[in-house]
């Protein structure tokens, strides 16, 4: 079964060679009950999660206290690189501007 979840609090955890993780706790409604989960996720740019933010899960329907994290992050990932290339091509452009302004105003 699907189920948006909440974030209510976040971390970065490191965990000996494997490195760091994001710690995740989230909760979810399922058959009139709130659980609480908490998952480590790889820690990356990519995977920013903040407190008040959706997640879509999927729990099990016999025992909804199991849950999946349903693999959207391919769509924050697209989002966030192209907000920055744009942000690129905008400071390249007021460079440029003013650049050019200047040589005008010194010819």
């Amino acid at each position: 079964m699907a189920a948006a979840a909440t974030v209510f609090k976040t971390g970065i955890t490191e965990k000996g060679k494997e490195g760091k993780f994001r710690l995740v706790f989230f909760e979810y409604a399922a058959d009139e009950k709130t659980y609480c989960r908490k998952m480590l996720l790889t820690h990356s740019a990519f995977n920013e999660v903040s407190k008040g933010d959706k997640l879509n899960i999927y729990y099990e329907r016999h025992d909804p206290k199991n849950c999946v994290l349903k693999e959207d992050w391919e769509e924050r990932t697209y989002k966030y690189c192209i907000q920055w290339d744009i942000a690129y091509v905008l400071c390249i452009l007021i460079f440029v501007f003013i650049n050019c302004l200047l040589k005008s105003v010194h010819s």
